[in-house]
Formats: C-alpha cells, sequence, structure tokens
C-alpha cells in the first residue's frame, strides 16, 4: 500500500515506531514540522490522520484512535516487523547467553534478514526521533556481534571472514568486530592477518582517540601471538562479548528474586541492554561504568525489577554482586561513605584497612573495584549526590539504582521509568496469589479489582495477599470493598504492606526539604482536589494560586520526585491511589476556605478560557460579556495565568474537543464545593460547542448539575438561563414537549422578576419548539408577538435571529412570499449586527425556501454562499446541513453530479461528528447513484 506525501507518512511513522502506546497531539505536531510548526499544524494534523484512516481502509484505519494525550495504533502481535525484530533479538541474545550457538545464529540471522536499509528511510523529515533510530541502528550492531559470536562457536570462521571485513571497515572503531575477524582469521589459519587486524585497529584508535584498545582485544592479540587460542571452537572468544565462565565468586549479596515477578518486559529488556554483558552487549572497551537509574512511584516494583534483571546478568559479573538499600524514602538517608565502608569489607579489605576519611574511603572503594567485574544494586537511593560517591572508576563494573526520585547527572547513567502495569500484567501478578481460575470464574470482580489498584504492584500484590488469606472470600467481596474511593487505601494493607505507609514517607521525605518541601507537600494535597483526566500547566497554576514560573517549577520538582504524572510536556495528572491519598489528607489538613478558593481559581480559569474559544470561533459575541452587561457577577481572569490564545476558529474547536472531559469535571467540583455561580456560567458558555458536536449525553449531565445547585442557591437568574439551554438540547434531540415545558417554566422566571428584554427571547425560543415540531401558525404567532419587544431592545442580532425563525415559519406554512421578504430582512440585520453565523444561518433558510418555490437558480447561490461561511467558521455541523440543502438544490436544478459530491461531504461531517443525521443523507445517496444507474 502507498502512503502518498511525505507528512502523513511521518505521522504513521511516529505512530508506529510508538504502536500501541499514546502518542500526544504535539509529538505528532513535532515530527511532521520539527521546531516550526505552522499555526494551523493541529487541524492539518487531523487531515493527515484522516487520510490515513481513509487509505487503510475501514479495518486498518479503525486501528488508528484517539486517546488522551493523542493517537494510538492498534498492532496485534507478529504484524509488525520492529515486534518481531526485537522478539527475534531478545531470543537470540538469550541464546547467546546459555551458549545455545545454533538456535542464537538462527534467531539473529533471521532478525538482521527484517532490515532493509535505515529504518523509515522514506520519511527524510521524520523530527524528534533520532535517538529511537540510532537505538535500533546500535540494537543491529549488537545482534551482528551476537550472531558472529554463535557463527564462530559454531566453526564457521570461513563464512564469516568476508562479512566481518566489511563490518571493520564501516566501524573503524567497533573493537568487537575487529576482536572477531582477529579470531576468524586465526581459526582459518591465517594468524599474519589477524595479527595485522589489530594493528591497524590499535595505529586507528592511537591516531584518533589517543587510546590503547581494550583489555580484552589486547589479551587476544597476546593469545594469538603465543598460539594460545584453539583452532577450533570449544571455549568462549576472549574478544570482548560476554563471557560464560564459572559460577561468580566474591561477595554474593542479591536478594533473591520474585518468584512471581511478572510483566516489564520492555523495561527487563532495556536494562539488559545497558548493563555490560547483559543480553549480549560487549563489554569491551567500556570506559565508563554503566549506570541503570530504574525510577517510579512507591510501589511501583523497582527494587523487584532490579533484583530480577540482577539475576539475570550475574554471571556476566564473575568478581561478585554487592546490594545495600540506601534508604533514600526515608527520614534518615544512609551516608555513602558508610555504605562504602560495607562494601570494602564485602570484598575483603580488612576492617582496620578501610580508611576513616571519606574521600580517602571512596578512593579505596573505586581501587578495590579497578580490576574487576562486580555488579552494584544500590536500591532506595535519594539523589544523585547519594548515588555518585558509590559508582566505581572503572569500565569493568555496573551500577543498577532504584529510586523515587528521577535521578540524573550520573556519568554513563540511563533512566528507566516504571510506569502502572497493563491489564494483562497485573492480571498475571494477582493470579499468582489467588489463582487464574479463581479470578476466571469472577471476571467482572476481577476487573474491578485492577481497576481500583490502577496497575501499581504493590496493591496488586496486596490484594492478592488479602483474597489467599481469604479463600471462603469471593473475589466480588474485596472488589466491594475496594470501590469506594474515600476507602481504597484503608483496605490496600495486610500484614507489614499498605499502600498509605509507601505513601506516607514520601510525603513526609517532602517535609525534610524545608520551605520548599512544605511548598510542595501543599501543592500536592490540592492537586488531590482535582478530579478530571489531567491538567495543562496553566489551569494548574490557577487551581495552586502562583503564576506560571512557579508553578512548572514546583510540578516538574513533583514529577521528578514520582509524585505527579507527566504524560506530556506541561501537562499534569496524579496516579489514581495517590490521587485517593492527596484528596484525603487535603481534605484533613486544608481548611475547607482554602480548598474552596482553590476551586473557584481553576473553574474562574476555564470560564474565560472557553469565552476566549468562543470569540475566536465567531461566536455570537463574548458571553461573559452578555453576563455582565445583565448584570450578573463575573469573576476576574485569575492573576498571572493567561488563557490560551486562539488563532482561528478551528484551534478553539481542537482546544474544546481536547479539554472536553476536564470542563466536565470542573462544573462538578464547583457544584460540590458550592460554587453554584461558576457551576452555572461555564455550562452556559459550553452550550454552543457540545450542541455543534452533537456531545448531547455530556451536556444533559452539565445542565442537570448546575440546575441542581442554582436552585440550592435560590439563584433564579442562572436556573433560568440552563433551563434555556436544556431546552435548546431537548429540541436537537427533537423533544419538543419536554422542551417547552422548560420554556414555559423560564417564561415564567423571567416575568417574575420583570425581564423584558429575556421575556421576549423566551417567545422566540418557544416559537423555535413549534417550529421544529412542525405547528407553524403557533409559531408564527410567537415570534410576531416578540418582534416588537426584540426590535426595542437595539440589538441587530437579536432581530436577524427572530427574523430568520419567522421565515422558516412562513416557509413551513407554505407562505413563500413572505417567507423570503422575512429572511431578506434577518440578513441585513444580520449583516448590520457582522455576525457570519447568522448571515450562514439566514442564507441557508433563504436558499430552501427559494428551492421549495422552485426558484432553484438563487436556491444555489445562497447555499453556496452559507456553506462557504460555515467552512470559514469551522461549523461543521452548519456546514453538512447546508451542504445537504444544497445538494437538493442542485438535483433539483438538474445537476446530480455535484448534488453528490455535496451529499458526500456531507456525509463525511456528519459520520465523524456522529451525528444522526448521517444515515439521512447516506440514503439519499443511494437513492441517487440507483437512480444514475
Amino acid at each position: 500500500m502507498e502512503i502518498r506525501g511525505s507528512m502523513p507518512r511521518a505521522v504513521l511513522a511516529a505512530l508506529l515506531l510508538n504502536s500501541n502506546t499514546a502518542v500526544s497531539t504535539d509529538q505528532l505536531i513535532h515530527a511532521v514540522w520539527g521546531d516550526q510548526p505552522p499555526p494551523s499544524a493541529t487541524a492539518a494534523l487531523h487531515n493527515h490522520l484522516t487520510r490515513l484512516r481513509r487509505w487503510l481502509g475501514k479495518e486498518g484505519g479503525a486501528r488508528i484512535r484517539a486517546v488522551a494525550p493523542g493517537y494510538l495504533i492498534r498492532v496485534e502481535p507478529g504484524e509488525l516487523d520492529l515486534h518481531l525484530y526485537a522478539e527475534l533479538c531478545a531470543s537470540g541474545r538469550e541464546a547467546v547467553r546459555d551458549g545455545r550457538w545454533a538456535e542464537a545464529s538462527a534467531d539473529l540471522t533471521t532478525a538482521l534478514g527484517l532490515w532493509r536499509g535505515r529504518p523509515v528511510a522514506d520519511v527524510p523529515d521524520l523530527y524528534g526521533h533520532d535517538s529511537q533510530i540510532q537505538r535500533l541502528l546500535e540494537s543491529r550492531l549488537l545482534a551482528l556481534e551476537g550472531r558472529v559470536e554463535a557463527d564462530l562457536q559454531l566453526g564457521r570462521q570461513q563464512e564469516v571472514i568476508g562479512e566481518l571485513r566489511v563490518l571493520v571497515a564501516e566501524h573503524p572503531l567497533r573493537e568487537v568486530f575487529h576482536g572477531q575477524l582477529m579470531l576468524a582469521l586465526y581459526r582459518a589459519d591465517r594468524q599474519a592477518e589477524a595479527l595485522e587486524v589489530f594493528q591497524e585497529l590499535r595505529r586507528v584508535l592511537v591516531d584518533e582517540l589517543g587510546v590503547e584498545p581494550s583489555v580484552a582485544v589486547r589479551e587476544l592479540f597476546q593469545r594469538i601471538l603465543r598460539a594460545e587460542v584453539p583452532s577450533c571452537p570449544g571455549e568462549p572468544a576472549q574478544h570482548g562479548p560476554a563471557q560464560h565462565g564459572p559460577a561468580p565468586r566474591g561477595p554474593a549479596q542479591l536478594p533473591a528474586d520474585t518468584a512471581a515477578f511478572t510483566g516489564r518486559t520492555e523495561q527487563v529488556r532495556q536494562a539488559l541492554e545497558v548493563l555490560p554483558g547483559g543480553a549480549g552487549v560487549a563489554a569491551s572497551g567500556l570506559p565508563v561504568p554503566v549506570v541503570s537509574v530504574v525510577c517510579g512511584t512507591a510501589g511501583s516494583g523497582k527494587t523487584a525489577l532490579a533484583v530480577h534483571v540482577g539475576h539475570r546478568v550475574r554471571d556476566d559479573f564473575p568478581d561478585g554482586q554487592l546490594y545495600t538499600s540506601l534508604g533514600g524514602s526515608g527520614a534518615s538517608p544512609r551516608d555513602p561513605g558508610d555504605v562504602a565502608g560495607v562494601f570494602l569489607a564485602a570484598l575483603g579489605v580488612d576492617a582496620a584497612a578501610i580508611p576513616q576519611d571519606p574521600e580517602a574511603r571512596a578512593a579505596a572503594y573505586r581501587s578495590a573495584l579497578a580490576d574487576l567485574r562486580v555488579l552494584i544494586v544500590l536500591d532506595d537511593a535519594r539523589d544523585a549526590a547519594q548515588v555518585r560517591p558509590l559508582i566505581p572508576g572503572s569500565g569493568g563494573c555496573a551500577v543498577l539504582v532504584t529510586s523515587r526520585s528521577r535521578i540524573a547527572g550520573l556519568p554513563g547513567s540511563r533512566l528507566l521509568h516504571l510506569d502502572g502495569l497493563g491489564d494483562a500484567e497485573a492480571r498475571t501478578l494477582l493470579a499468582h496469589s489467588v489463582g487464574a481460575d479463581r479470578l476466571a470464574d469472577e471476571a467482572e470482580a476481577t476487573a474491578g479489582i485492577l481497576v481500583a489498584c490502577s496497575g501499581l504492584p504493590l496493591a496488586l500484590a496486596i490484594a492478592g495477599a488479602r483474597l489467599a488469606s481469604r479463600p471462603q472470600w469471593k473475589v466480588q467481596d474485596l472488589a466491594d470493598r475496594l470501590r469506594p474511593a474515600h476507602r481504597r487505601l484503608n483496605e490496600l494493607a495486610h500484614g507489614d504492606l499498605a499502600v498509605r505507609a509507601a505513601f506516607d514517607l514520601s510525603f513526609a521525605a517532602l517535609g525534610g526539604r524545608g520551605p520548599q518541601g512544605g511548598l510542595l507537600a501543599r501543592f500536592l494535597l490540592l492537586l488531590g482536589l482535582w478530579t478530571g483526566p489531567d491538567l495543562a500547566l496553566e489551569p494548574t497554576a490557577a487551581l495552586l494560586g502562583v503564576d506560571l514560573p512557579e508553578a512548572e517549577q514546583a510540578l516538574e520538582h513533583l514529577v521528578d520526585l514520582n509524585l505527579v504524572e507527566s504524560p506530556a510536556a506541561r501537562v499534569y495528572r496524579l496516579h489514581d491511589l495517590v490521587h485517593a491519598y492527596a484528596l484525603e489528607h487535603a481534605v484533613r489538613e486544608v481548611p475547607q476556605v482554602e480548598r474552596s478558593a482553590a476551586v473557584a481559581r481553576l473553574v474562574t480559569w476555564y470560564l474565560w478560557a472557553v469565552d476566549g474559544a468562543n470569540a475566536a470561533a465567531e461566536r455570537v459575541r463574548r458571553r461573559l460579556a452578555l453576563l455582565e452587561q445583565s448584570g450578573e457577577p463575573v469573576p476576574p481572569p485569575v492573576p498571572g495565568v493567561p488563557g490560551p490564545v486562539f488563532a482561528d476558529a478551528a484551534e478553539s474547536f481542537t482546544w474544546l474537543g481536547a479539554e472536553r472531559l476536564n470542563l466536565m469535571a470542573a462544573v462538578r467540583l464547583a457544584a460540590e464545593y458550592g460554587q453554584a455561580q461558576l457551576a452555572g456560567q461555564l455550562p452556559w458558555l459550553l452550550e454552543e460547542f457540545h450542541l455543534s458536536r452533537w456531545h448531547h449525553a455530556d451536556w444533559s449531565e452539565l445542565c442537570a448539575i448546575a440546575v441542581r445547585s442554582a436552585r440550592d442557591h435560590g439563584d433564579v437568574a442562572a436556573e433560568a438561563r440552563l433551563l434555556s439551554v436544556a431546552a435548546n438540547h431537548l429540541q436537537e434531540t427533537r423533544d419538543h414537549d419536554q422542551a417547552l415545558v422548560f420554556r414555559q417554566r423560564v417564561l415564567d422566571l423571567h416575568r417574575q422578576v420583570g425581564n423584558r428584554e429575556k421575556e421576549a427571547n423566551t417567545m422566540v425560543s418557544i416559537g423555535i419548539i413549534h417550529l421544529g415540531a412542525e405547528r407553524h401558525q403557533q409559531a408564527i404567532d410567537s415570534f410576531t408577538e416578540a418582534i416588537p419587544l426584540v426590535r426595542s431592545a437595539s440589538s441587530p442580532f437579536a432581530l436577524a435571529a427572530v427574523l430568520n425563525a419567522l421565515g422558516e415559519a412562513y416557509s413551513g406554512a407554505e407562505r413563500f412570499d413572505e417567507a423570503i421578504g422575512s429572511f431578506r430582512e434577518s440578513l441585513a440585520a444580520a449583516r448590520a449586527a457582522d455576525s457570519r453565523f447568522a448571515e450562514a444561518a439566514t442564507l441557508d433558510g433563504l436558499g430552501v425556501t427559494y428551492q421549495r418555490c422552485g426558484r432553484t437558480t438563487e436556491a444555489v447561490e445562497c447555499l453556496r454562499q452559507a456553506v462557504t461561511i460555515q467552512q470559514e467558521l469551522a461549523e461543521g455541523q452548519g456546514e453538512a446541513r447546508s451542504l445537504d440543502n444544497l445538494a437538493a438544490s442542485l438535483l433539483a436544478d438538474g445537476r446530480p453530479e455535484e448534488a453528490r459530491r455535496c451529499w458526500q461531504r456531507a456525509l463525511t461531517i456528519f459520520t465523524e461528528l456522529s451525528h444522526p443525521q448521517a444515515d439521512a443523507v447516506a440514503g439519499r445517496l443511494r437513492a441517487l447513484v440507483a437512480g444514475g444507474s
């Protein structure tokens, strides 16, 4: 299948390189345009994704899904060559480690056969993925090293000499290939050539880098000189790859491996690639010891992974394995000098010979490890300062660190972050304790436990232990206990294990970081108030009550401590169980007035942001201005926290769509904390967005929450406003009778307070309900009664709206001359109001009326203008409706092909919006095609 265009190929490549993982919108934009995206990048990205889905067909296109914070492509096992390559490399390297040379050669040969040149070579401008591509290229070289190693062990030296000549020429500084070529030549009775390879390698290294070849290659050279290398396989080659010698000597301090270790396949693979000798990685020539840092929140399984990996690579460190807990998450982290002393003793240094001076002790520690190959596991580190003195000075050792913090700045280090387990891995971990059959018998209850534990290994282990210790319980019994969020931490405790206790250590450690730590602790508790999926930096700053720089600094610090997650740049959230912990403490430790003020700031920020989005979409006018004009208090913008800026309507709709769940959460939170005014204002601002995007279920929920809040606080104006928008929703779903009940209630409320302008607007709305129910004369009566009140208000936009509705009523009653006159007056008022939105609506109604009375040429002209304006406004639903009407007029004018194209475009838009009108348009298309055939 050909994917046309470099930009769609770049989007597809970025998704496939991260298959089955959400790629944020920002990352995809960067992949296509780099650091200079155009203002319309978000809309253009959506277009590229739409094309990709169409090119991939119905089944293939469905694999690209919109998931927070961007998009994901689903790939099944065995479908992607990248996945198959990784699996074959892993099995091949494992076979090398075990000395199963034939299997190793076969697997790695097959893996290398999947290569077709440089990865994503047909996407030359794929930004932001250089490191990922370099890792793939490096993995290919590692696979080549492993496969050649296997072939040498199988006595295939003649076959690999030519290939190794090419590899040495292409990679003149890669010592492993030189060592393998030396060995192959020697075993082929070409000793002189083998020695020449070493001399050439030494010349290049000395001339270009000023260093000698590695110890392993120099030793191989000496053995060849002395003819001590067997001429046939039988012992491991001494040229750099992992050695498979006798059992380790020296200290063996690793704790026992976890019998139920589950999942973490990718993190284990990365750790094995990093550690010397792990998964076939050559140890020769390493200038510094390799350091791998495993970080994650409390209870994420860092220690279990480190111990598991340590046991996997222990044979690569024949001089021993050192292990200690540094106590970094507790109140008294261990001094690295004390740890160095303990390690020196374990390495056989007499206690009297261990220096007391910290610097001298550190030097003695490095000296003791200088010629050894030792794995050092430093569990629960606090920070880089605690770890740095314990890093050896030579390259024969490796250090595996675990920490609740994202430790950076260590020489030669690589960070591995542990997120929550996926459902399959979590279920397997739970089954180790409970039994797979018991879980399968109660699949729904098991799913409930998995949700409650949120992928946290500690929580899953506790849940499994509780069920295992109570065989009389059903799985449902524990699921019921875990369901209420406020009880969850109480239930996730068993024996000496408790999720709350693990979080207590992290939270208490914040207090040990001075005044800043106290502020971080306060911020963490305020974040616990938020119940939405995630928050961007700006609304988070509003919640915390600080400006953007201070908020970002604090949040990134909490991210580094793995107390806050950051799924994308400047976007933050809490793990579900950390959220439960933070909320529990916030309710207990933060005064109600402070919590309520934080919620008010957050919802106020969203209020102004939505108002700006409406303005960018060229809605009527800024609705907050309307509220202020009506005398309703509107909170000022949050100081120091600017709202988003939108270049056009498309950007505003994209932002509203991305924030939809957060906006709903904000309304719920405002109502919960008694912020009735805010709880009512935000849904009102969101009305047109929800209805235009057909989010009626969302809208119904928001409206019900806000109406209850307004009634509870006796806010007549808010109740009337919200019932009005609820009636709008009911009209869209054609529940005219209930909509009329709501409008009559609104009319009564306005008459009670004597608001003549809103009384007129409500009368217009009642007329629109009659119009929707095809009660045309009642609609005409309502509009005619309302027009004098509307004219007296001197609002061109309001006049345009009521005259447009009156025109539709006349047209429905087949009083076409009166309808056309009303539409023309409405069009003049819309242009006087400079409202493109009202102009498009009026042109649409006028075009339909022309078509109904047989004036098809005028109908087509009006409807084309309406479509053009709707496209400018990014008004998808309106554009689709005008296209539908235009198609009917074109067909009536004898232009079926143009009609077909319009209906096809309308169908595409309605389908993307999940609009029920899609079925009707599809039927019209089928009828047109059938009639044409």
